[in-house]
């Protein structure tokens, strides 16, 4: 069982004059006839599809199943899928019955038995708060901002951001200005001054020495100074000096980062890899890495090896076997073998 199947049932989306049918994976062999504007693809054993603006969804055998048209739909995860009535969300189950009723203006999808949901207030203003796969409101709908990462949550009540752990208490009192959360590190700022904690609350760097800090992984940290980039350890020590015009955070075992333009990659030891030679990057994911030469998009190992041609106009990350290339004759699916699904 190749990688593919792990995660994915083994259709792909095929596009062929306009219209998306699923082929096998591999021999690219038609299972379910091109016939749907738009489609996902399948996600423990079901396809979001779209007909004339309308969503629902299908099985492996192509029947469609649900007697209900959505507005909108997401796949399925965890057993759950959101589906949008009237634009309000709720959520479905694997029997297709609507287990959350239709009900709020925006819902992330499930992480950790968690979802987050949303209700505007005013015409640009939305409050959120936290539910269980039963629907039980477990923080009220009073937040400015709620993300999950990781198994806890980065809120911002009031302006202010903090954490909340998985037994819904604050780890992180919401204190600083901005927040956000990297790799299993939460960034924090407040005014000038910079803050890393990691997921226990645990202080590992604090200054206000720098326009920007960030977590690249466990080890180092990216920082900026006059919209130059560098690393340091946590004990401050500089390892690569500021003279990038970006450096991404470790994903993956590796890291993609630029200067006068270029772009290459080090592994998690700052270890070149990939020499600064290319004109546009994304991570590393399935062993692969999307990169542009000139204006073609194609993907390199990392030996720098290209295995997809440089021949694409755009070209997505992988995402477990996948990804979505597109060029003069549209948009499509293709495989890490270069396979288009077209």
């Amino acid at each position: 069982m190749n990688q593919f199947n792990l995660f994915r049932d083994s259709l792909v989306p095929f596009k062929s004059d306009d219209k998306w049918g699923f082929a096998s994976y591999g021999t690219k062999e038609l299972v379910i006839e091109p016939q749907f504007d738009d489609c996902f693809e399948f996600v423990e054993g079901f396809a979001a599809v779209q007909k004339t603006d309308k969503w629902g969804f299908i099985d492996i055998a192509g029947s469609r199943l649900n007697p209900k048209s959505y507005d909108s739909v997401r796949s399925f995860q965890g057993k759950l899928a959101a589906v949008c009535i009237d634009w309000k969300w709720g959520f479905i189950d694997s029997s297709l019955n609507l287990i959350i009723d239709c009900q709020y203006d925006y819902v992330s999808d499930f992480h950790g038995g968690m979802a987050v949901v949303g209700n505007c207030i005013a015409e640009t203003a939305k409050k959120y708060g936290v539910i269980n796969k039963s629907g039980e409101l477990l923080l009220p709908i009073d937040y400015d901002s709620i993300e999950i990462s990781g198994s806890h949550l980065l809120v911002s009540l009031n302006g202010k951001f903090g954490v909340i752990n998985k037994y819904l208490e604050y780890i992180i009192q919401p204190s600083f200005d901005r927040g956000s959360y990297i790799s299993g590190f939460f960034s924090f700022g407040i005014g000038k001054e910079k803050v890393i904690l990691n997921s226990k609350g645990t202080e590992l760097f604090r200054s206000n020495n720098f326009d920007s800090v960030r977590p690249f992984n466990s080890k180092f940290m990216v920082v900026g100074i006059d919209a130059k980039f560098g690393i340091l350890t946590f004990s401050k020590d500089l390892i690569i000096p500021y003279e990038y015009s970006f450096i991404s955070h470790c994903e993956n075992g590796y890291a993609f980062l630029s200067r006068k333009g270029k772009f290459g990659f080090v592994n998690g030891n700052l270890e070149e890899i990939v020499p600064l030679k290319y004109d546009g990057a994304y991570f590393f994911s399935d062993g692969l890495a999307s990169v542009r030469k000139g204006e073609n998009w194609g993907a390199i190992n990392s030996n720098d090896v290209p295995i997809i041609p440089f021949q694409y106009d755009n070209f997505l990350e992988f995402d477990r076997s996948l990804s979505i290339a597109s060029n003069h004759n549209g948009t499509f699916y293709i495989d890490i073998e270069g396979r288009e699904y077209r």
